[in-house]
């Protein structure tokens, strides 16, 4: 049971204060290791602050609500009803203490919180809801700094990544690297930039980058395991063979993760090759690991457990086909095009594989026209994985298949 902190300082909302509090709350959630305790505890404070007098009680409040929607953020602890009443209660809270959103010292909590909103909204695929928080971020402040303008440049080039926004994205992502950013921030910036142009069909260009990262000197371990996964990936759109990247997801390898093991069973539905559905059944190579973490995948789990069942002939035809508008409509909330473009050649696949041509051909004209917007025009097949499935008769206008035939 843990003991409700009491502060033993009072006076009103300033940024000497609020920093104080910031620490103290900090300091007293991180002791509570275990997760339901923490959510109950978080809870129970910003319930009992609610009508607690005194300015004090209220920085308190809002500081709590705070970390609530921080930890939210990071590994999912509140039902979505409760997150809302969350980032309600913060905004009012600014609003009552007259907290002015411009040129003045705390100014920075309406930046702070609507750039939380933003990534709140990201992680749960609201793309455009995010984006319109963090441009609110970013002006209600006034003039940014330096580094602000750049972590706004990074942010606003992810997004328009994951809109296959390809000449805005490029524009910002560039901007961002060579900013003054962190190292990490800067590497980021350039492995998204790799990642768009890859899909977008430079790949020539997007090769010279990743060799140019390999090489720097201050790579640590997860910063080379993403620069193999990329360099694998370049492999299989160059050939279709996914031995080596199945082989790095495999239990006690370099990349036996989540994010590595659901991406890897993404490509293996997708290529033309039916071997690697045998050989990579499942996501099972987790083993219990993903059950820690379902609800920060929860989409995309969604999506790879349905891609799993669709290869279950126990489960009736209808059933199976049934299930997948919940995938397609979820679409958008998965954390990336590129997981976009593996769901939909992977759904498109296994339609042309039953002989289900109408439908495989509007999930394929899906993914042929996701492809050509992040191309601007120039590429049919951002994954190089489904050119036959764009030459086929099934597909094609009838004069183009005539002549194909």
């Amino acid at each position: 049971m843990h003991r409700m902190k009491s502060f033993p300082y009072s006076h009103p909302w300033r940024e000497t204060s609020i920093n104080r509090v910031r620490r103290e709350v900090k300091k007293e959630l991180e002791s509570i290791g275990d997760r339901a305790a923490l959510r109950e505890h978080i809870t129970r404070r910003i319930i009992d602050l609610q009508d607690a007098p005194g300015s004090l009680a209220q920085q308190m409040r809002f500081v709590y609500t705070f970390y609530a929607l921080s930890y939210e953020r990071r590994q999912p602890l509140f039902d979505r009803d409760t997150v809302r009443k969350f980032e309600q209660v913060l905004l009012a809270l600014l609003q009552t203490q007259q907290i002015p959103q411009k040129g003045a010292n705390l100014s920075f909590l309406w930046r702070d919180v609507h750039l939380l909103l933003s990534h709140l909204a990201w992680s749960r695929g609201e793309v455009w809801r995010s984006v319109c928080q963090q441009q609110t971020a970013f002006q209600v402040t006034g003039q940014l700094a330096t580094e602000n303008r750049d972590l706004q440049n990074l942010s606003s080039g992810v997004r328009a990544f994951r809109m296959g926004q390809t000449t805005p994205a490029l524009k910002y992502l560039e901007k961002a690297e060579f900013g003054e950013l962190s190292v990490n921030n800067r590497f980021r910036a350039c492995m998204q930039r790799i990642r768009l142009l890859r899909l977008g069909g430079e790949v020539s260009e997007a090769k010279r980058l990743l060799v140019e990262l390999q090489g720097r000197p201050d790579l640590d371990l997860q910063k080379r395991n993403e620069l193999a996964w990329e360099t694998e990936l370049f492999s299989v759109r160059e050939n279709g063979d996914l031995t080596n990247l199945i082989t790095l997801v495999r239990r006690r390898k370099s990349h036996n993760s989540p994010s590595y093991v659901l991406d890897a069973f993404l490509w293996s539905r997708g290529v033309s090759d039916r071997k690697w559905l045998a050989r990579f059944k499942s996501a099972s190579e987790l083993g219990g690991r993903i059950q820690k973490e379902k609800k920060k995948y929860r989409v995309l789990l969604m999506a790879t457990n349905t891609l799993k069942e669709l290869y279950d002939f126990e489960i009736p035809f209808f059933i199976r086909i049934q299930s997948l508008e919940s995938v397609l409509t979820n679409l958008r909330k998965l954390p990336s095009i590129e997981k976009e473009l593996l769901v939909l050649s992977a759904v498109a696949r296994w339609l042309a594989r039953g002989r289900k041509y109408v439908y495989a051909s509007l999930i394929l004209g899906e993914y042929e026209g996701l492809s050509l917007r992040l191309s601007q025009g120039t590429q049919r097949d951002a994954l190089g994985i489904v050119g036959d499935l764009l030459g086929a008769c099934w597909y094609l206008p009838e004069d183009f298949a005539r002549v194909a035939a």
